[in-house]
């Protein structure tokens, strides 16, 4: 027999995947999450190099999901959503660890909901940058390409999330 055949190989036990959290408490109730049949959840470092793969969760969500939401808005919004929060948590000295960035995914028919945490209480400000700012015009995107909005949970739970839905309503 040749040293690297195969014989036989055998099943190898795969772990259920950890569940996925509930996004912490929020203004829609404690359950509200689940009427969703598509769920996924990444915690992030807050470094910038989190925008990315949250992009790329983003991306790999929208393929298996099929939705028929525009893939480019998502991506612009889940991008200036979790550079807001990296940038918010690192604006602030710690006494510990830096806390993480937290991303939940949530669709269901045509409909995909973005919700990103930090542990800061720096509400999200919709900015009017002049003309030649670089900067400041992240969520003008967010509330051109949907409907948005941002709460402090209940709970006890600390921070803010900002949160995104997915064809922005017509009305």
């Amino acid at each position: 027999m040749h040293p690297y055949a195969i014989t036989s190989q055998a099943a190898v036990p795969r772990s259920p995947a950890p569940p996925i959290p509930s996004p912490p408490g929020s203004p829609w109730g404690t359950r509200w999450h689940e009427q969703f049949p598509n769920r996924s959840y990444v915690e992030l470092a807050a470094d910038l190099a989190a925008v990315p793969s949250a992009r790329y969760r983003l991306r790999d969500d929208l393929a298996r999901w099929q939705l028929a939401v525009d893939h480019g808005d998502a991506e612009l919004i889940v991008t200036e959503l979790v550079t807001n929060a990296v940038n918010a948590t690192r604006a602030v000295a710690w006494s510990g660890a830096r806390p993480p960035v937290r991303l939940w995914i949530l669709s269901g028919g045509d409909v995909l909901f973005i919700l990103v945490w930090d542990a800061t209480l720096a509400r999200p400000v919709l900015a009017a940058p002049g003309d030649w700012e670089e900067s400041g015009r992240g969520l003008q995107f967010v509330a051109a390409f949907s409907d948005w909005g941002h709460y402090f949970p209940s709970g006890g739970h600390a921070g803010k999330v900002v949160w995104s839905q997915l064809p922005k309503s017509t009305g």
